[in-house]
């Protein structure tokens, strides 16, 4: 069967990731659909033939549109949370094109909106609720046998109730993501332009954030890959597509630190000669770990700090405490590795005062980019529950006008004054230009 897997178009370039679905923004620029490709890989080992369209990074004309729909048998769409509405109403217009197409929707705004969704768009299918991979393939595999969708773990429709399905593990039985389906020369490093692809060496995430979606994508527990398969895919990558470039795609890779060590010592051992970055919190990194992953190849490591006030960070679920927050900037830094700060304006507990220290601390830590959102109650989150749904349910990350009127000018400033300090002026004129 041929299978279209689509990433829809939308304004701006979006990155519809699992629980990261945002504008492309500062970085401007979109990372390889992993999720997507993980689906064609999965699809392809089953006998299907994929067919992936990126509408984050190329034009969808409407002929190449009806094209694709028209000669497949089922669509797979990754809808997004600020995206939503729009994505779900994209996936329903593909159905009016090829009305024998199976229409299965992916994403954690999809899964929790399902019943919704049903309701206001009879052309969708199914919705998968949680890691995708596995579901999407059963589904097709109902489709090509002519079996009815009800009844398959991970999936809802709209005539059964959904049946569990057990997470991915190990998760070393995923083939590679099968980039053979895009153009990876579509997607590049802001500022430096190289070629960029992600690598997924682990999934789960044991921490309760309130603003994040991730636990129902792929669960509380941390499954890890073992590190000859996350090797063995670089390598993959770089003699197949040519690419060095990789942002190893975790909620917290520092979190398994055996992990990364081992990791670390094999890149050296192999001198692979790539180039990576990873996310992390501030309470999971020490000099010893940070300066082997500079060794191995590291050159960026991403701090979700959230606020700079203890209120805000404890009623949000982060479970850090903000005095760890410079020590490990500093680290990093000492390290060689650049740093990049998030930063998220308006969560339960935020005042003006506590919005403006943030944004002052955040332009005195030695942090080389830094990134401010609006709070969003994505939908499914604990933070849906805790903030006016009415005002701010689907709401973007990127869309400040939902914050309330006193946070909206603090928000909207903010990379002003991060970015537009004497010393970080200076600091970019001799290591950026230069």
């Amino acid at each position: 069967m041929t299978i279209l897997l689509i990433n829809p178009p939308a304004a701006a370039a979006h990155v519809r990731e699992g629980r990261c679905t945002q504008a492309t923004r500062l970085w401007g620029t979109a990372w390889p659909p992993l999720t997507l490709a993980y689906c064609a890989a999965v699809l392809h080992d089953a006998g299907h033939v994929p067919c992936l369209l990126d509408g984050a990074v190329q034009r969808l004309p409407d002929a190449v549109l009806r094209r694709a729909a028209a000669a497949a048998q089922v669509a797979v769409v990754a809808v997004g949370n600020d995206t939503g509405a729009c994505d779900c109403a994209f996936a329903a217009m593909l159905k009016t094109i090829n009305p024998a197409l199976t229409v299965v929707l992916i994403g954690t705004y999809a899964a929790a909106c399902a019943t919704q969704i049903f309701a206001a768009h009879p052309g969708i299918d199914a919705i998968v609720a949680g890691e995708p991979e596995y579901s999407v393939r059963d589904c097709v595999a109902a489709c090509a046998a002519c079996v009815p969708l009800p009844g398959i773990p991970g999936v809802m429709t709209r005539a059964a109730s959904l049946v569990a399905r057990p997470f991915i593990e190990p998760l070393d039985a995923l083939p590679f993501p099968r980039w053979e389906c895009i153009d990876p020369r579509r997607y590049r490093l802001p500022l430096l332009r190289r070629r960029l692809l992600l690598v997924a060496p682990m999934r789960g995430c044991p921490y309760s954030c309130t603003f994040c979606t991730t636990q129902q994508y792929y669960g509380t527990r941390v499954r890890t890959r073992s590190v000859a398969s996350v090797v063995a895919e670089l390598e993959r990558n770089v003699r197949d597509f040519g690419v060095r470039d990789f942002l190893l795609w975790a909620e917290t890779l520092t979190g398994n630190r055996p992990f990364v060590m081992a990791l670390c010592e094999e890149l050296q051992r192999r001198a692979l000669r790539v180039r990576w970055s990873a996310a992390s919190r501030v309470d999971t990194v020490d000099a010893e770990m940070l300066r082997a992953m500079r060794g191995a190849g590291c050159r960026m490591l991403s701090f979700g700090i959230e606020s700079l006030s203890q209120e805000v960070l404890d009623q949000c679920g982060k479970r850090v405490n903000v005095e760890e927050v410079a020590p490990a900037i500093h680290m990093a830094r000492r390290a060689g590795l650049w740093t990049v700060g998030h930063f998220i304006v308006g969560l339960p507990g935020d005042t003006p005062e506590r919005a403006r220290a943030t944004v002052a601390g955040a332009t005195r830590l030695p942090l080389d980019f830094a990134q401010f959102y609006a709070a969003a109650a994505f939908a499914g989150s604990r933070l849906q529950q805790a903030l006016d749904p009415a005002d701010r349910a689907g709401a973007s990350q990127a869309d400040f006008q939902h914050l309330p009127a006193a946070l909206q000018d603090i928000a909207r400033g903010a990379a002003y004054h991060f970015y537009g300090t004497p010393r970080r002026l200076l600091y970019w004129s001799q290591h950026l230009w230069h």
